[in-house]
């Protein structure tokens, strides 16, 4: 099954939150799994001969035929067919700080290990401080707040 809300110009966009649902009820109740992808993916080469430093390839990742990174949901797919599940897409990202930020908050936002029905078993995020160009656009997070 295709992606929902594919962008025209993937090409300005990083990457991407998801959410991925399973829609054959009738075999069990309804699962959900929240994630991020990126739309590019960045190879390191080896140096061309005579040189020392390593080149950079930048192609389109496997975003089109993504369904997770969970073991629990890939059986799923495998089992009951991609056909039977639905794929999202929530939030456009710019940078890879904010693809790890949106899927943080969405999976927070979500309860995903408290839910007996979600595929999500971890929330893993390693980020750092705000980017510069992003500060203007989370800084209503930062109102009213005081220790």
């Amino acid at each position: 099954m295709e992606w929902e809300n594919i962008p025209a110009d993937i090409e300005n966009w990083f990457g991407f939150v998801y959410c991925i649902e399973r829609l054959n009820a009738e075999q069990g109740e309804k699962r959900f799994y929240w994630g991020c992808k990126q739309f590019i993916k960045r190879t390191k080469m080896p140096p061309l001969k005579g040189k020392k430093r390593k080149r950079k390839k930048v192609s389109e990742s496997d975003w089109r035929d993504y369904y997770g990174s969970s073991e629990e949901l890939k059986k799923d797919v495998e089992k009951h067919g991609k056909e039977n599940f639905r794929r999202i897409i929530l939030k456009l990202c710019t940078c890879k700080w904010q693809i790890k930020y949106e899927e943080l908050k969405i999976q927070i936002d979500n309860n995903v290990l408290f839910r007996d029905d979600a595929y999500n078993g971890i929330v893993n995020a390693r980020i750092g401080c705000v980017p510069k160009d992003l500060k203007k656009h989370y800084e209503h997070l930062n109102r009213g707040q005081s220790i």
